[in-house]
Order: C-alpha cells, then structure tokens, then sequence
C-alpha cells in the first residue's frame, strides 16, 4: 500500500482498506494503487447497498467494476439508531466529517464493527479477464473508496443500510428509535431516576425494596450502559466500564435468550 495515502487516510478508512488487501500480494496492491493514482477509476456511483465505477486500465480497455456490501440485519440497524439517540453528539460528529471514536475498541457500544470481518467485506466483481480477486481494477476502486470513507465516515454507515437521511429522519421526528427492543427493568423507579441523573452509581437507596420484573426473552440494547455513565473507581482502568457493562449485558440477553428457548 502507498505510504503516502496510508498516511493521508483516517484511522477508521486505513483500517477498511487494510483489512480487505490483508491477503493481496504487494505487486498487485501497487498496480491497483498505480491505477488509482492515474485517475483511471471514473463514474464512482453509490447506491443501496453497492457501489460501481468504471475502470480504465493500462491496457485502454474499460472495465466495470462493481462492490456489493452485507446490510445490517434488523438487530444492528436498531443497535445503532438507539446509540445514535443516547448519544446524539456522535451523529453530529459523524455529520461533521468526524469519526466521534478513537479507535475500533471504542466504537464497541454500537453493536458492530466499521472494519470488515471475513463474512461481512464487499463482494467485489470486476468484468476483466482477470480469474483472481481482487484484480487492479477492483483495487483501484477500494483506495477510491477508501478516500470517500476518510472524508465522509457517515458513508460506512450507509452503504450497509443506514443512510443520512433515514437517521435524520427519526432524529428529527423524535420517534422510538428502539421500539422493537424490550425496555429493560432497570429496577424500580428510583434506578431509573438515578440513571437518568446520572448518579447511578451512587445511589443509597435499600435495594431490598426494588422490584425486578424481567420479560423473558430479555433483549437489552447493547448501549444502554451508556445511561448509567462510568464508575469514578472505574474510569481511570482500561478496558473503560462502559465496554465492560456492554460486553457484560450483551452475554446476559443472549443467556436470557437462550434459557427462556429452552424453557418452552
């Protein structure tokens, strides 16, 4: 890969084109990235769910080239938008061109990854003759990519099911963004105060006069720790609480899940 785009990517785009070239031996990476550098990627189009471009090669031939990329599942979309309205500095920073995490660690409440696993990569075709992916020319299309990524992160969002305006849309209008996802007993009325307050943590209340009541299966946002904010005696720790609470109820709501299967 180019030193020189290395260096001019952000984190979350350098991450993106490093995972998908991972395997590509280095003379094909620097033939895309010459095909790149030439401008030879032209009519770079989005749409849901893909993009395409043509390609022209050093060869003077034109090729088309074409990445489909895997949608969020139900569950992710929900995930994200009720993160997005906990937390709605994040939008705005995404908004801004600005990625409101340092690192993939700390994206960890949304409930899914900005890198591409193994499964989750775009499925890449190109119209070359070429038998082996990715080809030159698809290459030439992820540093182009890669580019729109750094300079628009919100872009990582929508390719994948969650575009601008469809965020915008709830935001605006104020709706239940987690609607589909069973509210939580946080445990009595006084929790939830607390926890709106964000003195959590603190509270003295007698915990012998709570009342839990769990619907089975229970399902908990992943970012609902983000209410409850971080314990003074934890925030100086890594890995933060916060990753440790959302680690914590994400292997409590699929154990619930589970349990409450097996039951019927």
């Amino acid at each position: 890969m180019s030193q020189k785009l290395t260096k001019q990517l952000k984190w979350w785009a350098r991450a993106w084109l490093e995972k998908l070239l991972a395997n590509t031996d280095k003379a094909r990476k620097q033939r895309g990235y010459g095909l790149y550098e030439q401008g030879a990627v032209r009519d770079l189009v989005w749409a849901k769910g893909s993009i395409t471009a043509r390609v022209r090669s050093t060869s003077y031939y034109t090729y088309e080239v074409a990445l489909h990329f895997k949608q969020f599942t139900d569950r992710e979309r929900q995930q994200v938008l009720t993160c997005f309205h906990l937390q709605p500095d994040w939008y705005a920073e995404l908004l801004a061109g600005r990625m409101p995490f340092r690192d993939e660690a700390e994206a960890g409440p949304l409930g899914i990854s900005l890198v591409p696993a193994e499964d989750a990569g775009p499925d890449s075709h190109c119209s070359c003759p070429d038998g082996v992916k990715p080809c030159k020319h698809i290459i030439a299309v992820y540093y182009a990519v890669s580019q729109a990524f750094s300079r628009e992160p919100l872009q990582l969002f929508g390719i994948r099911g969650l575009d601008q305006a469809g965020i915008r849309e709830q935001m605006q209008a104020g709706e239940q963004i987690a609607a589909d996802l069973p509210e939580p007993e946080l445990g009595g009325a006084f929790l939830r105060k607390a926890a709106e307050n964000g003195t959590f943590w603190s509270t003295t209340a007698e915990f012998d006069q709570v009342e839990i009541q769990l619907d089975t299966p229970l399902l908990a946002p992943d970012c609902l720790p983000l209410l409850w904010g971080e314990p003074e005696f934890l925030r100086s720790r890594e890995p933060s609480a916060t990753m440790l609470l959302t680690a914590l109820m994400r292997l409590v709501s699929e154990r619930a899940n589970v349990e409450s299967v097996a039951r019927e």
